[in-house]
């Protein structure tokens, strides 16, 4: 049975709601024409009670919570209520919808024309008064906060000992325990009030005000810098430690319009946020909207926001806090916007650095050594490899590749159509156990005792003591770009995949209207910033302009050309051409089989060159269905003419083409 308390917290229901019926934003709550009766003006009202979304009809008496909703509503019963909101738990794309939702609303709740409630700054003075008649309130400002008397008068704090609105029945025994009462004020009216209980951590907001109000937007002065906490406790140590500070009503409320242009009038903005998800998130995305000398300023180990930073980090030392404010905001100044980082910063986190050892890079298989200080393929990275024939062993060195990364530690996903089931495992079968027995051909018999032995090879801690983690599947999930993305996202979301191998990427290209080679351009960057986020290193199986046309129909014994778009080529940090020759076919030969053993690996682009040559022999070893390094002793081709360069190859040699 699902958690439905959990449920009803996760989903948003405002969005819900409003995917069934027009709601009109009114201060905190909404308002909606009624579908359960004939309702021709709004009384279907849906507001915040206590944590918990509420609907209420005053005109046909209906209401309830969204599960309620859904069930009356979409005619169903309350299992099937509860599937449908589970479904939106999590979604990504059903959470991005939900804002646009939500901020439609604010914009129609805007045209209503219904005035907010405000209080007179005059009216507002006897809950002052009241504060400073009540020992308990300012004891609780005082020791529990750490404010002094001030400070308190200055931010017109006021008090109540009874809570008149809806505080949900888990609270009702705290409804006459005494409350702060924290005004918003602009000008001469308080706009919002939220009251915080001093026996418990409960607040709420007062209905009908402007509860996206910030808290002291009075405060800010052109000539000063400004800290915008979410947190009105927060803002309330700042200023008490000689610092302009609003706050707003929590991490996910959002900055009017009106508020913004206030804030921007200030020197500067320092976003001090609390140090959790919901809290940087927020300060994230108000560092986009509000640009210019806007800094996030991040509070020490120990310290989940200001008030926590004053009375724990520095004891309530004001001195120390203020020389500690300063110093943090000199670091925000020096921290880079997001997606950036101070260069300074950068360099002192560093630790050691060796590429050529890195654990996170991409490394090719033991015995191909030299060919693995070609290039070093970083975390995020993307390989790719393509060869000039068809039938020249892509797959094969792709699959080595894969396996040695496997027995590393690293968790491995292959994504292979085209070599599947039985011939899958038997090439890998024949990787494993061939070595060890004198050969065994993948193309061949091959009994049942092999699979299982390749299987308990695998089945052993690997170099970092962790599980043998490799997946294989053959199947393309998606019918559009979107799909595919989605599709490669949430494996790598699932499996934890730091490995990622697509044999062949032309598979997963679906035109959509697009010429192929933009197709495979955006396809290919996307990717991209799939492996930049995740931290995954994919290798793209590709084709050559050679491979294409067709072994039989190829006059020259040269070098082909990558097949695709520019992009495809710019996404990668490293290419590798694979080549081997032809030799004469005799009567009745398959094509295929007329490629020479040994083969040529060469390094068509690299970002991170390493200290081989970037090119070497390898031998084919067909029993084994793995490529070995050749030694200087090692026979060459039996009988075909040294290999052509195309153009792009002897660019290529001579230095000029795509290795930087």
């Amino acid at each position: 049975m699902a958690d439905l308390k959990k449920l009803k917290k996760q989903i948003d229901v405002v969005a819900v709601i409003g995917a069934r019926v027009e709601l009109h934003q009114q201060g905190s709550h909404y308002m909606a024409c009624c579908p359960f009766h004939g309702d021709k003006t709004p009384s279907l009202k849906l507001d915040d009670r206590q944590g918990e979304w509420l609907w209420k009809c005053f005109g046909c008496g209906e209401g309830g919570d969204v599960i309620e909703f859904v069930e009356k509503f979409d005619h169903c019963d309350t299992k099937t209520a509860i599937e449908k909101l589970e479904a939106l738990v999590g979604n990504t794309e059903w959470k991005e919808e939900a804002e646009k939702v939500r901020k439609n609303f604010s914009e129609l709740g805007s045209l209503t024309g219904k005035k907010k409630t405000v209080i007179p700054l005059e009216k507002w003075q006897a809950k002052v008064d009241a504060l400073w008649k009540n020992d308990a309130g300012l004891k609780w400002l005082r020791e529990v906060r750490g404010l002094d008397d001030e400070t308190i008068k200055r931010l017109r704090f006021g008090y109540v000992q009874t809570h008149v609105y809806n505080i949900g029945e888990d609270n009702e025994e705290i409804r006459d325990k005494g409350w702060i009462a924290i005004p918003r004020v602009d000008g001469d009216k308080v706009v919002a009030v939220k009251l915080r209980s001093i026996v418990s951590k409960c607040f709420s907001q007062v209905n009908g005000m402007d509860s996206r109000a910030l808290f002291n937007i009075e405060t800010i002065s052109p000539l000063d810098p400004v800290y915008l906490t979410e947190g009105e406790f927060d803002a309330a140590i700042l200023e008490m430690l000689g610092y302009r500070a609003v706050s707003l009503t929590s991490a996910s409320s959002t900055v009017a319009t009106d508020d913004r242009i206030k804030l921007k009038t200030a020197e500067r903005i320092y976003l001090a946020g609390d140090n959790d998800n919901p809290g940087l998130e927020s300060m994230a995305k108000l560092a986009r909207e509000l640009c210019e000398n806007t800094h996030i300023l991040l509070w020490p180990d120990g310290a989940k926001d200001a008030n926590d930073y004053f009375r724990d980090v520095c004891k309530r030392d004001m001195t120390a806090a203020s020389k500690g404010i300063e110093t943090l905001s000199k670091e925000a100044k020096r921290r880079a916007p997001e997606g950036f980082i101070s260069l300074i910063e950068a360099l002192r986190k560093q630790e050691d650095s060796d590429l050529a050892n890195d654990p996170d890079r991409l490394y090719l298989p033991e015995r191909l050594h030299y060919a693995d200080n070609m290039s070093y393929t970083t975390r995020g990275g993307i390989m790719l490899l393509y060869s000039t024939y068809s039938g020249t062993g892509k797959s094969m060195l792709k699959t080595d590749i894969l396996l040695q990364e496997a027995k590393r530690g690293q968790v491995v996903v292959d994504l292979s159509p085209e070599i599947r089931d039985t011939e899958y495992l038997a090439l890998v079968t024949s990787q494993l156990i061939g070595p060890r027995i004198g050969g065994l051909k993948r193309t061949g018999k091959m009994d049942k005792k092999y699979f299982i032995q390749a299987a308990d090879l695998l089945d052993q801690p690997t170099l970092k003591g962790t599980d043998f983690r490799y997946y294989v599947g053959h199947n393309v999930i998606g019918q559009t770009e979107d799909e595919i993305i989605q599709f490669l996202e949430s494996t790598i979301r699932t499996l934890g995949a730091t490995r990622f191998a697509i044999d062949t990427f032309h598979r997963l290209v679906f035109a959509e209207g697009k010429s192929q080679a933009q197709a495979e351009g955006t396809l290919a960057k996307r990717i991209e910033a799939l492996g930049r986020t995740y931290g995954t290193i994919f290798i793209f199986i590709c084709q050559s302009n050679a491979e294409a046309e067709g072994l039989d129909n190829l006059k020259k014994n040269e070098h082909g050309v990558l097949r695709g778009s520019r992009e495809l080529r710019d996404v990668a940090d490293t290419i590798y051409l694979l080549h081997r020759n032809r030799r004469p076919q005799k009567d009745g030969e398959n094509p295929e089989d007329i490629l020479d053993k040994e083969a040529g690996l060469f390094l068509k682009k690299t970002r991170y060159k390493g200290t081989s040559f970037p090119q070497t022999r390898m031998l084919l070893q067909e029993e084994n269905s793995l490529f070995v390094e050749a030694k200087d002793g090692d026979p060459g081709p039996q009988s075909a003419p040294p290999p052509r360069q195309s153009s792009e190859e002897a660019n290529f040699m001579s230095g000029s083409e795509n290795v930087y």
